[in-house]
């Protein structure tokens, strides 16, 4: 038979690690979404520069990117939202500190 404490720290262990999850996959949307608006800002930048003119592959990459920069934002703002449903299933009402630790300001459309 299972004792009561290490069924609870079972529990807790269980508990912990689907939280982190979503904190993980989060961290790995957000730093997709950095990426791709790297890469927009480099070919923006690319653009104005002096040249026979503008590439004709750019407009067609600028697209993909802001597609892929979409996707990002989409599945970072999902995992956001699970991860503050997990917290508030917890007990935890201010979700403040996301902000903070995970840079959820990134999320508005760039």
């Amino acid at each position: 038979m299972i004792k009561k404490e290490a069924l609870e720290e079972e529990i807790l262990r269980e508990i912990s690690a689907v939280g982190g999850h979503y904190g993980a996959r989060l961290e790995e949307s957000l730093n997709e979404l950095k990426r791709v608006r790297r890469a927009l800002e480099y070919l923006k930048e690319r653009v104005k520069r002096p040249s026979n003119g503008v590439p004709a592959w750019s407009a067609k990459r600028a697209s993909a990117l802001r597609k892929l920069e979409e996707k990002a934002r989409k599945r970072a703002e999902t995992y956001k939202y699970y991860l503050i449903v997990y917290r508030e299933a917890l007990g935890l009402t201010s979700h403040r500190i996301l902000y903070e630790v995970y840079e959820l300001e990134l999320l508005e459309r760039g």
